[in-house]
């Protein structure tokens, strides 16, 4: 296992990948700072920027959730993908080192890629906003901390799947193309399952002579064990509407998360070993 791990941190630092990933996450923080305060960074020769408090650090952490699957899938595409496509992992192989533990290791170098991203942009917006604007008001609480490690675990998982993608397609391009996919399909479906899950009735129209409402049932609402299994599919979405309400401990994404994580690791882990690389 040291050997693989070895091989795996000694390529990711040879190559270059591990500073590149520093600095495009530096850019990508930038751009969603960007994208958080563009108004008054336009305008900022009439007006200072506004005043930050949590609510700016808790918008762009929400943003990461979005962002770093994104960056996730191009890193195992050229890390580990590349290395299936271009035939390298067969010499790994040869040399004696265990299936399962060339898989682990790559596996532990796209998490700690992916917590490197989530670190150095976190780190990006708090420092903007503790040091840009001329008021601030940001301090990290619990309800920050315990955001921060729900968004780094649903990161993680995302790594987890690309990196089960990357073993099992043996395609770094059709990997990538699939990766890149699961982040909207997830998004879309977790606006789908919401609009089944609204009230049974809606209001249609409202007669504006007598000024009564006329309610009509909801063509898609959802009731019995389906209102349970979307309900459950939606509470543990990251893209859901109550992900970022404070009500929440966050458990059921958190676990959601944890869970993914261990069943992609151990579906790697049976792939690998049936898998031949040609």
């Amino acid at each position: 296992m040291i050997c693989a791990l070895k091989s795996s941190f000694f390529r990711l630092f040879r190559t270059g990948l591990f500073a590149k990933i520093i600095l495009f996450s530096l850019l990508i923080g930038a751009v969603v700072i960007f994208n958080y305060c563009s108004d008054d960074l336009l305008m900022y020769v009439l007006r200072r920027p506004r005043y930050l408090d949590n609510t700016f650090i808790i918008g762009c952490i929400l943003k990461l959730v979005y962002v770093i699957p994104f960056v996730s899938a191009v890193f195992c595409m050229m890390y580990t993908g590349s290395d299936i496509s271009f035939r390298a992992i067969n010499n790994r192989i040869t040399t004696g080192i265990s299936r399962v533990h060339i898989y682990i290791a790559d596996l532990a170098v796209s998490v700690l890629s992916t917590l490197v991203s989530v670190a150095v942009m976190s780190l990006l917006f708090y420092v903007f906003a503790k040091t840009i604007p001329e008021k601030e008001n940001v301090k990290i609480n619990g309800y920050i901390a315990g955001l921060l490690f729900s968004v780094a675990l649903i990161c993680v998982a995302f790594a987890a799947v690309y990196t089960l993608m990357q073993f099992f397609l043996g395609n770094k391009f059709l990997g990538l193309v699939i990766s890149l996919l699961i982040i909207p399909c997830l998004a879309l479906s977790t606006e789908a399952v919401e609009r089944k899950l609204q009230e049974p009735y809606r209001n249609s129209y409202v007669n504006e002579e007598t000024g009564m409402s006329y309610w009509d049932l909801n063509p898609n609402y959802a009731g019995g064990t389906e209102r349970k299994l979307l309900t459950l599919y939606y509470n543990t979405s990251p893209y859901s509407f109550g992900f970022a309400s404070e009500d929440k401990d966050y458990p059921e994404e958190t676990t959601a998360a944890g869970v993914i994580v261990l069943l992609s690791t151990v579906a790697g882990v049976i792939s690998i070993h049936k898998k031949e690389y040609p």
